[in-house]
């Protein structure tokens, strides 16, 4: 989380680029399109691999795509730190 630069978009207190992680797991968001998802296993990475698919109201598309730059275990190892 800390070496791929995660905390410093998401870490409550932050400038608040992205939604903080903290608790988010388990917890229904809305996004830009107005539905609202489950933040659960799947949706964490396909929000790791394909930020652009679903993004959070009231935030940017900012987030870019760790797709091909993290392996299956270090995307594995984020979705259960978070």
């Amino acid at each position: 989380f800390q070496t791929q630069t995660c905390a410093t978009c998401h870490m409550q207190g932050s400038a608040q680029i992205a939604p903080s992680l903290e608790g988010i797991f388990g917890t229904e968001q809305e996004l830009t399109d107005g539905s609202r998802v489950l933040v659960d296993d799947q949706y964490l990475k396909t929000s790791i691999l394909h930020p652009e698919v679903q993004i959070v109201k009231g935030y940017a598309p900012a987030m870019p795509s760790f797709a091909g730059k993290l392996d299956e275990e270090q995307v594995s190892d984020l979705v259960a730190y978070i």
